[in-house]
């Protein structure tokens, strides 16, 4: 049985061979194969979610905008404005022009008197006529110096 168990010895260490035990990384972060790629592939990621984040949110801004501009309020607030530059025009031009465009109830002044005025929401809203033009004046009342003056010509308005 010696005999056995040294054939058996000898053959099993022939046999057997040692190798060096290695270890491979999967993710590129640690060995350096294809890392750059991994980064780039990071990258994208997070900048597509910085995307879908941000369409996300003015989506909702959006949204919330519309549904404020859509109460019975908002509504309310919008007609009343078109109403009453609807109704500035019209005295602006009935002040101007009378009945007919030809003949103007507002005569051209040459110190630039007004030919009339009204006075909506802290504006001061004057209009004249100054040679051939017409000119409309919008001035703070608390602050007349900060004012914006329209020029038309006069002359076009005449048929």
């Amino acid at each position: 049985m010696k005999k056995i168990t040294l054939a058996l010895v000898a053959s099993v260490a022939l046999s057997a061979s040692a190798a060096e035990l290695q270890h491979n990384f999967n993710s590129p972060a640690f060995s350096g194969l294809g890392y750059s790629s991994h980064v780039l592939t990071l990258k994208q990621l997070e900048d597509q979610q910085k995307d879908k984040n941000k369409q996300a949110a003015e989506a909702l801004k959006a949204a919330a905008e519309r549904e404020a501009a859509n109460t019975p309020q908002a509504r309310f607030k919008a007609s009343m404005e078109t109403r009453i530059y609807s109704e500035l025009a019209k005295r602006i031009s009935d002040s101007l022009f009378g009945s007919s465009p030809s003949a103007p109830t507002c005569t051209p002044s040459t110190n630039g008197g007004p030919c009339g005025d009204i006075d909506i929401g802290g504006q001061n809203i004057t209009w004249t006529i100054q040679g051939t033009n017409i000119i409309v004046r919008i001035a703070e009342i608390a602050n007349p110096n900060n004012y914006t003056e329209l020029t038309m010509p006069y002359a076009a308005f005449n048929i």
